[in-house]
C-alpha cells in the first residue's frame, strides 16, 4: 500500500546531472571541463513548456494584428529572435522551454536556448534529453527511512 505518511516526509531535491559539450568547449574558461549542469524540472515547468507550444501560435497571431501590412517584416524579425513561428515544430518550441527551466548552469535567456538549438542541434537535443530523463525519474528523494505509520 502506498505509504502517505513517508511520501509527505520526503526530502526531495532536485535530481541533477553534468553533460559534457565538448563542442561547446570555445565558450568555456581555459581549463574549465565543457560541462552543463541541467535538473528535472517541476511539475509547474513541464506544463509552462508544453503551453508553450500553444503560446507560440498565439503570439504570432497577435503581432501579426497588431503590425501593419508595412511592418510585416518588422514581426516576423521579432518572431525569429524570439523563436516564435508557424513553422517552428512543436517539439523544438517545448524543448527550447524545458532547456530554459532545466538549465542550473549557466542560466539562459529564451534568445540563448533558440541559438543554442539553431547552431547545435545535435548538442541541444542531448541535453534536453537528458532534462527529460531526469524529469521522467522524478525529484532525489536519497534514502527514505521507513513509515512508523501503517505498520501492522
Amino acid at each position: 500500500m502506498f505509504d502517505v505518511q513517508k511520501f509527505r516526509d520526503a526530502k526531495a531535491v532536485p535530481r541533477v546531472k553534468e553533460i559534457p559539450v565538448p563542442n561547446l568547449i570555445k565558450f568555456f574558461g581555459e581549463g574549465e571541463k565543457p560541462i552543463l549542469k541541467v535538473r528535472n524540472v517541476t511539475g509547474h515547468e513541464l506544463a509552462a513548456s508544453k503551453e508553450a507550444v500553444i503560446s507560440n501560435a498565439r503570439i504570432r497571431e497577435m503581432l501579426e494584428k497588431l503590425m501593419s501590412h508595412n511592418a510585416k517584416e518588422s514581426a516576423a524579425a521579432i518572431c525569429e529572435k524570439l523563436g516564435v513561428s508557424d513553422k517552428t515544430p512543436d517539439d523544438l518550441v517545448r524543448r527550447i522551454n524545458m532547456l530554459r527551466y532545466g538549465l542550473v548552469e549557466p542560466e539562459i535567456t529564451n534568445e540563448d536556448a533558440v541559438r543554442f538549438a539553431s547552431l547545435w542541434p545535435e548538442t541541444f537535443y542531448e541535453v534536453t534529453n537528458e532534462i527529460f530523463r531526469l524529469t521522467s525519474l522524478g525529484a532525489d528523494l536519497g534514502e527514505l527511512n521507513a513509515s512508523t505509520v501503517n505498520q501492522e
